[in-house]
Formats: C-alpha cells, sequence, structure tokens
C-alpha cells in the first residue's frame, strides 16, 4: 500500500508540475495577446483621434472663411447703405427727393404689373 502511495504521489507531483508549467505557458500566451490587443486598440484610437482632429481642422478651416466671406459681404453692404443714404441726402439738399419721390410712386404700379405677368 505505501508502494502503491508513494507511486501515486509522484503521479499528482508529476500531473501538478505539468497543469502549472501548462497554466504559466497559458498565462504568458494570454497576457502576450492581451497587450498586443491593448497596443492595436491605442493605436487605432490614436489614429482615429488623428483622423478627427483632421476633420475638425477642416470644418474650422471652412467655417472661418465663410463667417470671413459672410463679414466682408456685411460690410459691402453696409457700405452700399451708406451709399444709398448719402444719395437720399443729397437729393434732399437738393430739394429732388420729393420729385424722385413722386416719380417713384407714378412708375411702380406700371412696374408691378410687368413684374406680374
Amino acid at each position: 500500500m505505501n508502494a502503491l502511495d508513494t507511486k501515486l504521489t509522484a503521479k499528482m507531483v508529476n500531473l501538478e508540475e505539468k497543469l502549472v508549467g501548462q497554466m504559466n505557458a497559458l498565462d504568458a500566451k494570454l497576457t502576450t495577446q492581451m497587450n498586443n490587443l491593448e497596443e492595436k486598440i491605442v493605436n487605432q484610437m490614436n489614429d482615429f483621434g488623428k483622423n478627427m482632429q483632421v476633420q475638425f481642422d477642416a470644418l474650422k478651416e471652412f467655417f472661418g472663411l465663410r463667417f470671413e466671406h459672410l463679414a466682408l459681404e456685411i460690410t459691402n453692404l453696409k457700405n452700399r447703405a451708406d451709399n444709398v443714404d448719402a444719395k437720399i441726402a443729397q437729393l434732399q439738399r437738393s430739394g429732388r427727393l420729393n420729385r424722385v419721390l413722386l416719380l417713384i410712386t407714378a412708375i411702380s404700379p406700371f412696374v408691378l404689373a410687368l413684374v406680374n405677368r
């Protein structure tokens, strides 16, 4: 019985050593795979972040240019309004404003009739 017990104990120790070795190898393999996966995810997130930054910069530039264009258009319209105001003031000073307004009033029904055709 003692010899059988010794033999079983030796086999159990041998199996335990094999199992521990396999578990360590599996743990090392899983750790390597997890590290590789983590590195891939970090790289993909970095690439995604760079791509988003490029797109954001492009949108910022596009809308910046649009706002600059709109600001120029607004300035242009203000200048035109100032020119109209100056022309009205000139007509008022010369006394011709009333004649121009009467002319516009007289012509406007004919212009509307032409436009509505």
